[in-house]
């Protein structure tokens, strides 16, 4: 059985994984999102249905773009100072979406040594990526006291709302990082979320395919994952951007894989999709971690171009020998990590909610990969001493 459906008579090519959407709507409590759908009536290239592919100053535009995607992001304040002495002592629980994602274990890592900073003690409660652990997390952080927990690594709080609200009954502070784009609100259920820019991100994807393309029409295959709810948002900020910059030859395959399927469907979709569609030169994934499988379902095939976010060093060091992968956007796994906890101490000490502080974005090629591999200096350094002075440590 093909794991893919094609729109007939359609200039736009829709992929739906047939084995894995109720997983992933079982997973990521489909419908709690309110990032828009990437269904099949979304039509890539509609506002320039006469255009073949994109014009040089569509070209020109996204060349310069990207370029100063890759410049190190500058530091801003989130907010007024607040003094962290009286939270010295207090214990911060630190829960991440999976132990088996690197990605999360810096996030968990630079989390606790920006709450050692303020002299917190840090606890981990160690996940496969399942909610039911999760759940169990939160419950231990109440019956412990806690005094704040950390979501880490985009848990849907959906799938834990229960737990949520006994926390909040108990006057336990969650804060859920990298959870959505700053577009969007607050969860009523969480006191904060550190947000990332991934809608830019998946424009920055859409054009800095054009860019390579150089004027040919861009066939994608985007990667998405509903496991996460800034997925839906995400497919639709490269399908929009595709079609604001390309012509109506452009095209956008869309498979979505839950995180739990991952390891089974990624490179059996991808070369499964190359050997349908062969006029594909452009895979668009919107999680990084997906990077390590899709390489294999690529196998031999040339002039594919792979465009990812995340940042993960593990796989923005492959550049210089993964010659296929042009981009990785990367938030940096240091600088989220302090965000939490500035987000921990505005709600332990201001008493604040519905907080929502941004992390900045840096897109890696390979004029600029190396830099990835220190997540503190990659991303900038003025946000650790800009940090530490909001927090009263000098």
């Amino acid at each position: 059985m093909s794991l893919f459906t094609r729109e007939p008579g359609s200039h736009r090519k829709v992929l739906v994984g047939t084995l894995g959407v109720a997983a992933a709507c079982l997973l990521a409590a489909c419908g709690t999102s309110s990032g828009a759908s990437s269904g099949a009536s979304s039509s890539t290239g509609a506002s320039k249905t006469s255009q073949q592919g994109p014009t040089a100053s569509d070209v020109a535009y996204a060349k310069s773009t990207v370029a100063a995607a890759e410049a190190v992001p500058s530091w801003t304040p989130p907010g007024s100072s607040v003094n962290t002495s009286s939270l010295k002592g207090k214990t911060l629980l630190v829960i991440p979406l999976t132990t088996a994602v690197s990605f999360c274990n810096d996030l968990d890592a630079s989390t606790e040594t920006a709450a050692k900073a303020i002299g917190m003690n840090v606890q981990v409660y160690p996940t496969t990526g399942q909610p039911s652990q999760w759940a169990a997390g939160i419950e231990q952080g109440i019956s412990e006291h806690v005094a704040a927990i950390a979501l880490e690594c985009a848990i849907n709080p959906s799938l834990i709302t229960p737990q949520l609200q006994a926390a909040k009954s108990a006057g336990i502070p969650v804060i859920d990082s990298v959870l959505t784009d700053p577009s969007e609100p607050v969860p009523s259920s969480l006191t904060g979320v550190t947000s990332d820019l991934y809608y830019q991100g998946m424009k920055l994807e859409a054009l800095d395919a054009i860019a390579t393309q150089n004027g040919k029409p861009v066939h994608a295959l985007l990667l998405s994952s509903s496991s996460f709810l800034t997925s839906p948002g995400m497919t639709k900020a490269f399908e929009d951007e595709l079609a604001k910059r390309c012509g109506s030859q452009c095209t956008v395959d869309n498979v979505d894989i839950p995180l739990t399927q991952w390891a089974t469907q990624v490179q059996s979709s991808v070369s499964s999709a190359l050997t349908s569609h062969p006029d594909i030169n452009t895979i668009a994934i919107e999680f990084d971690g997906m990077v390590p499988l899709v390489l294999p379902g690529v196998g031999s095939a040339t002039g594919v171009g792979l465009y990812a976010w995340g940042g993960g060093t593990s796989v923005v060091n492959t550049m210089p020998k993964t010659p296929s992968l042009k981009m990785d956007i990367g938030e940096g796994p240091v600088r989220i990590g302090y965000t939490v906890v500035d987000e921990v101490a505005r709600a332990l000490v201001l008493h604040k909610t519905s907080i929502n502080e941004t992390v900045p974005i840096r897109a890696f090629t390979l004029s600029n990969y190396a830099a990835d591999s220190d997540p503190t200096s990659g991303y900038g350094n003025a946000f650790i001493p800009g940090f530490r002075s909001l927090w009263g440590l000098g």
